[in-house]
């Protein structure tokens, strides 16, 4: 055997280890390396291998081989620190998809150059100058295939352990783990093992219910084709559908009190109805949220990581779009960032909005001292100028704001109007500024209110938040069960109001799909079949999750595929499916 080559792959093993090292790092340390077990390690690092030995293979050059992972390694453990750090979630293959959103988000941050990130470029300078190096004394080899025999042999078993690890009888690693939580999964088995389940996943967008037929589907259309609604007024009323960025109750997780309530007007409001809606995901993950609530689809039958609008064809599908606007609407969708983000001005065209606004479209934007967002009364204002131009038929108009997005340390603690008064957090003024915004949200919603009391047609207004902040995991009560915590981190507010009289008190927690069905019926819109086998599905099984959970009426946990209503679930699921793949009503 040449001693040489046996050398340089001894090498390329020695160097990809500490190219491991700057990923886990990357990860955090705490929730990384501490966590990951050593089979678990040598399963990522075998994955690594093998890119780098096809390099190897490719170019014949050791220090070629080690510049090209070692800048490629590198930048990766760079990007996704930050990605953590200020998205509260891993890099992921999805996220090439959303480069322009990921630039544009990161612009609006203050990069904090840490010892993290100093770190991962130390190592990798390290190995691009031991390239260099070694380039001074390496002698140009002729390929052959005695050559490539090492290298090849050393991805052969690198090859059998991954398959060992990942997808034998008894693997390493489970078939699926970040279908969950990218957050939790990455900590225990490992950065590059679950991107390359999440790169897997992306073969197939949509997973195909086991015994769908669209014929039994079909039948269940034809059941609810001609159900009507008793409710349906003269006149339809105009329908304000507000998704709140980052909008959450810190107080369902856990105990505190403050020197003001950060909700005094919501909580004090007369006709409001009031429940949670259960987001596909926590900390982040707006465009899942918003697709699960426009469409009225559940997530799970997606694989895990994708942002709808990048990757799901929604033109043609069942929405609050369409079916609003089959009843006469005019339709008007907006977000105060760019349209580029996760590609909505595709999505909401796509969805068949009359017309999408973004940030080129707003006018005398304000902002909380010194947060980068802008806030909700002044995105408020600019709905309320476009709400009096849309006419006299019937209005349906779709926002998504921005004020609560993290960073929540952008303020002096002296501009915080609320604050923790009995409760101990490491992370109290984080929480001031979160709290201090969400206030904010609370006073501009009630000033919405207002303006509509006075507007001589029905309105209706909903307004629900899309995720829990990033750092809510971390003050979560410690006796909370693993079900109840990825509950709660899920329950997210939910508000109806009207400037007419309405019936109903509590809505009650139900999953985002049931939340246009069950506005639509608060609002007296008449239902097409769909929302109306929605509301039927929803007695029984309020809460579908996008990780294969649901709850029944008594909010009772069961796994999909087990429980009292597991046909019921399986049900719905291919009625979903036929309204993504055929895209029927």
């Amino acid at each position: 055997m040449n001693k040489k080559r046996l050398k340089e792959v001894f090498i390329i093993i020695l160097v990809t280890f500490f190219e491991w090292l700057q990923l886990d790092i990357s990860c955090n340390l705490e929730k990384g390396m501490h966590t990951i077990e050593l089979q678990t390690i040598i399963l990522n690092i075998c994955i690594m291998l093998i890119f780098n030995f096809i390099v190897y293979i490719l170019t014949n050059r050791l220090w070629l081989t080690m510049i090209v992972s070692g800048l490629l390694w590198t930048i990766i453990g760079v990007t996704n620190y930050y990605v953590i750090q200020y998205h509260g979630m891993p890099f992921t293959i999805t996220e090439l998809k959303n480069f322009k959103t990921a630039i544009n988000v990161l612009g609006s941050y203050n990069l904090d150059i840490g010892s993290i990130p100093i770190i991962i470029l130390i190592i990798g300078t390290l190995i691009v100058l031991f390239s260099i190096f070694k380039r001074k004394y390496e002698i140009a080899k002729k390929r052959s295939l005695k050559a490539a025999m090492l290298p090849c042999f050393a991805i052969a078993v690198c090859a059998v352990y991954i398959f060992a690890a990942g997808y034998g009888d008894t693997p390493i690693k489970p078939k699926k783990t970040i279908g969950w939580s990218w957050k939790e999964a990455y900590g225990k088995y490992g950065y590059v093992a679950c991107v390359v389940e999440d790169l897997y996943s992306k073969s197939n967008i949509i997973n195909k219910p086991e015994n769908y037929n669209y014929e039994e589907v079909k039948e269940i259309y034809d059941k609810y084709a001609n159900k009507g609604n008793a409710q349906v007024q003269e006149a339809y009323p105009d329908i304000i559908f507000i998704v709140n960025e980052s909008f959450y109750d810190l107080k369902h997780l856990t105990d505190f009190e403050t020197d003001v309530d950060y909700l005094k007007n919501i909580r004090n409001m007369d006709n409001l109805l009031k429940g949670y809606a259960v987001s596909p995901t926590p900390y982040g993950g707006t465009n899942s949220s918003e697709y699960e609530l426009i469409t009225s689809n559940s997530l799970y039958l997606m694989k895990s990581g994708v942002t709808p609008f990048n990757v799901i064809n929604l033109k043609g599908a069942n929405s609050i779009v369409s079916h609003l606007k089959s009843l006469g609407y005019n339709t008007l969708g907006t977000h105060t960032e760019s349209g580029i983000n996760y590609n909505r001005i595709s999505g909401y065209n796509d969805l068949g909005f009359d017309s999408v606004k973004f940030e080129e479209e707003y006018e005398d934007l304000e902002y909380y001292y010194g947060r980068w967002y802008e806030t909700d009364a002044s995105v408020y204002r600019n709905m309320i100028k476009w709400y009096e131009e849309m006419g006299d038929e019937p209005r349906f108009l779709y926002m998504l704001t921005i004020q609560n997005h993290g960073k929540w340390d952008l303020n002096d603690s002296e501009y915080d109007k609320i604050h923790i008064t009995e409760g101990e957090f490491e992370i109290t003024d984080t929480i001031n500024e979160y709290l201090t915004s969400i206030s904010l949200s609370d006073e501009a919603f009630f000033d919405l209110t207002e303006y509509f009391k006075n507007v001589d047609r029905p309105v209706v207004l909903c307004m629900v938040g899309d995720h829990c902040p990033s750092f809510a995991g971390e003050i979560a009560d410690a006796d909370l069960s693993a079900d109840e915590k990825a509950l709660k981190l899920r329950e997210t507010p939910l508000y109806i109001w009207a400037n007419f009289e309405l019936d109903e008190s509590e809505l009650g927690s139900i999953g985002m799909p049931f939340v246009v069905p069950t506005l639509l019926k608060v609002a007296g819109v008449p239902l097409s079949g769909y929302y109306e086998y929605m509301l039927d599905v929803n007695r029984d099984v309020p809460i579908i999750t996008a990780y294969g959970k649901y709850f029944d009426s008594d909010y009772n946990c069961f796994s999909v595929g087990e429980g009292l209503y597991c046909d019921l679930v399986n049900e719905y699921f291919k009625v979903e499916y036929s309204n993504l793949e055929n895209k029927s009503q």
